[in-house]
């Protein structure tokens, strides 16, 4: 029963870090103990230390991502909500290392993200917050992605002037880690391509005189582009796509620049 219980928890904490589930039970049954596995792939010396390693992953995995609305008068009224239970710094081995997968140093998140714990239905869970301009956090952990309260855009305030803008989390994480843990400008990340509109007010109001793009490479950072172009005559639009052509954001460009130079 024990064996039953820890395979369960195995399978979901490394499914996607070292391949599929039925590997993972497979290799256990050939060749050794659950907690053994653990061992081996995290190099850990005693069986306490991959026992505490599992506890530092649960928590992690979650069901079915669900999105608030923008507008909630439109929401069911029956619809699944997050609840927030703590949100304090970060401290979780297990986001920490996911922000090690992501080429993100913890010490540059640990001053703009928050560890976030929230109930969804009957279970706990953990991520990674990045608080909005609705009071809310964006939420992200390897396996969900989703909202705490209104979606909404999140602004991380420095000089006006010049105004850094991401379609999410990690392409903003991605830039403050490239410019050596700080940006020159403030930086909005929209969350959702859905928040251009109200992306583009905001820009307005503050007026910046320089706006630097790090939009997706898709047909939703194409429009998001167009529609920038469209509706902000007046500042300089630098579109920064094309430094990471070839790949469809800024993080999965800079992740593989560090495996290229690891290689080497």
């Amino acid at each position: 029963m024990v064996r039953e219980s820890l395979s369960g928890r195995v399978g979901t904490i490394l499914q996607g870090q070292h391949g599929s589930q039925s590997l993972v039970r497979l290799w256990c049954r050939r060749r050794g103990d659950l907690i053994d596995l653990v061992r081996k792939l995290y190099r850990l010396g005693t069986v306490s230390d991959a026992l505490n390693h599992l506890d530092d992953f649960e928590g992690l995995a979650a069901t079915k991502p669900f999105v608030r609305p923008a507008n909630n008068d439109n929401a069911e009224p029956d619809a699944p909500a997050f609840t927030l239970i703590d949100e304090k710094p970060l401290t979780s081995k297990a986001l920490i290392a996911y922000l090690d997968e992501r080429g993100i140093p913890a010490g540059v998140a640990s001053s703009l993200v928050r560890e976030v714990h929230y109930r969804h239905g009957d279970k706990n869970y953990f991520a990674l917050g990045l608080p909005n301009e609705s009071g809310g956090f964006e939420i992200r952990n390897p396996y969900f992605k989703g909202t705490i309260g209104n979606k909404d855009i999140s602004i991380v305030p420095g000089p006006t002037g010049r105004v850094f803008v991401f379609e999410g989390m990690f392409d903003f994480l991605t830039a403050v880690a490239r410019f050596g843990g700080k940006l020159d400008g403030t930086a909005l990340i929209l969350n959702s391509v859905a928040l251009k509109e109200k992306a583009v007010d905001w820009l307005r109001q503050h007026e910046p005189t320089v706006i630097e793009l790090y939009r997706d490479n898709d047909r939703s950072g194409e429009e998001l582009a167009a529609y920038f172009s469209e509706n902000l005559s007046q500042p300089t639009i630098v579109d920064w796509s094309t430094l990471y052509q070839g790949h469809n954001d800024l993080n999965a460009w800079h992740v593989n620049q560090q495996r290229g130079a690891v290689r080497r």
